[in-house]
């Protein structure tokens, strides 16, 4: 079967493009039409073997009607520095989907997450080109944190053939009120919305091998999800409406000290959020209910702040990966061990049948 490359692409209202992506952007530089990202890209995909499909290169406008198309679509990109004593820690995440689509009525059919994080210290303030380069390597580098690598490696995995029964969607993501203030300035709501709704997508897609639509706040209008291409063309593309629902919201935050000495100070960061699993047509509920998570940090004497965001926010994925793990199998102890109401079990059981239809 063949599948034709659409490009590199920006998902997002056009005219936001250079604020969502500032250090992305800037590396995408076009020579005669085409982008870096996609030279690099092309170059990778011409000395791998795909096995479940014919990647074809080439201009997405001679193509015929009826064929299937892709795009590596960069959904978002978050810088922070944190100092710890007299060093400074830079931390880069990046996420983006595989977008596969019909060219002819220009739906999505399938996606495919991916997720990049990249840590470094360095012993001055990140200056701007210091953090450019930084993502220059995260894009053209030889390390395996690459996400243009991560995409080659991911084709693999991609069956284009294969039909869906059903699809999931994560449709509402919310913060309680207040909640922002025990974060610090490391992260916006928006983008803990962003990052909430992105993990738990590629969490479950990665972990159940369901189709899972991509979530889409700020980067849709209705059904429709903008974007844009490395070269600067602009697409819309229609998303199909979600045959199960997720609501999350994340309603508690609590740091509590553990421990303390000579050496330093340990903490406990828990992570509450409420989770609901719907159809929506019905509105049948399979599952409604509260779980969390918590782990400890220790924080040595010699740092002078402690940012609690990269705390909550490893407390907070980690529980997005093991729930995800449990749907299709759902473990009563985990349950328990996470549950604000150890009682709900057989309701989070029902999860599993979810599942089963989205295969």
């Amino acid at each position: 079967m063949d599948v034709y490359y659409g490009g590199f692409s920006y998902l997002g209202a056009s005219d936001l493009i250079e604020k969502s992506y500032p250090y992305s952007n800037s590396l995408n530089t076009v020579n005669r039409g085409v982008s870096a990202f996609d030279a690099a890209l092309v170059d990778k995909i011409r000395s791998v073997k795909i096995n479940n499909f014919d990647l074809q290169l080439g201009d997405l406008a001679d193509i015929r009607d009826d064929a299937m198309a892709l795009t590596l679509a960069l959904e978002s990109e978050m810088t922070s520095v944190e100092k710890i004593g007299d060093r400074y820690k830079l931390l880069i995440l990046m996420s983006a989907q595989i977008l596969l689509f019909d060219y002819k009525s220009m739906q999505v059919v399938a996606t495919y997450p991916i997720d990049v994080q990249f840590n470094d210290s360095l012993d001055h303030q990140p200056t701007r080109e210091d953090i450019l380069k930084r993502y220059r390597d995260i894009y053209f580098g030889d390390s395996k944190v690459n996400i243009l690598s991560i995409f080659i490696d991911r084709l693999k995995q991609i069956d284009p053939v294969k039909k869906y029964s059903n699809h999931l969607k994560v449709v509402n993501v919310s913060v309680k009120d207040n909640l922002m203030t025990k974060l610090g300035e490391g992260v916006s709501e928006d983008q803990l919305i962003q990052l909430m709704g992105q993990n738990f997508t590629r969490f479950l897609s990665i972990n159940q091998s369901v189709s899972v639509l991509p979530f889409t706040k700020g980067h849709a209008i209705g059904n429709k999800l903008a974007g844009r291409y490395a070269n600067g063309e602009v697409y819309m593309m229609e998303i199909p409406e979600p045959d199960y629902a997720i609501d999350i919201a994340l309603v508690g935050l609590q740091k509590k000290e553990f421990s303390k000495n000579s050496s330093g100070t340990a903490y406990i960061y828990a992570t509450q959020v409420s989770f609901k699993i719907y159809e929506p047509l019905s509105e049948e509920v399979f599952y409604q209910g509260k779980l969390f998570n918590g782990a400890t940090k220790k924080v040595p004497t010699s740092q002078t702040n402690v940012f609690d965001w990269p705390s909550y926010s490893e407390t907070l994925v980690a529980l997005f990966n093991q729930l995800t793990k449990e749907m299709g199998d759902p473990d009563k102890k985990w349950f328990k061990k996470h549950s604000s109401n150890a009682n709900n079990f057989n309701q989070f059981k029902s999860i599993k049948k979810v599942i089963e239809q989205c295969r």
